[in-house]
């Protein structure tokens, strides 16, 4: 169970748009546990007080939910930028490895032809 959230947090953090796999550590982690399984404890509902809390905390995680959906909104820009910004400085470095062997294959050339015209070093 672990190693699942482990990769889902992984992937959360890579993809843009996979962070609503990823349940916030206030929700997945339930309050009781059997002792021979992950799975929560079942508990039976008692009185009206009890349902009352169920429904603000449903009450609070939809709105939990509403701030991430909302957070997670910029990320497809924000990847965008980051590629784009990787792509110009690839382009850029490209560019200066190009000019940089031209500039080397000219001074070869003028090195040439200096030694053929007796002043060569």
């Amino acid at each position: 169970m672990k190693a699942v959230r482990a990769l889902l947090v992984t992937l959360a953090l890579a993809l843009p748009g996979a962070a609503s796999l990823v349940a916030s550590p206030a929700v997945a982690q339930p309050s009781t546990f059997n002792a021979e399984s992950d799975a929560p404890a079942v508990a039976p509902l008692g009185g009206g007080g009890e349902v009352a809390a169920l429904r603000a905390e449903l009450a609070s995680c939809k709105s939990a939910l509403a701030l991430e959906k909302k957070d997670a909104t910029g990320m497809d820009f924000l990847v965008a930028a980051y590629l784009a910004l990787w792509g110009i400085l690839l382009g850029f470095f490209f560019m200066v490895q190009v000019r940089q062997s031209r500039l080397r294959a000219e001074m070869e050339d003028l090195r040439s032809r200096l030694a053929r015209l007796g002043g060569g070093s």
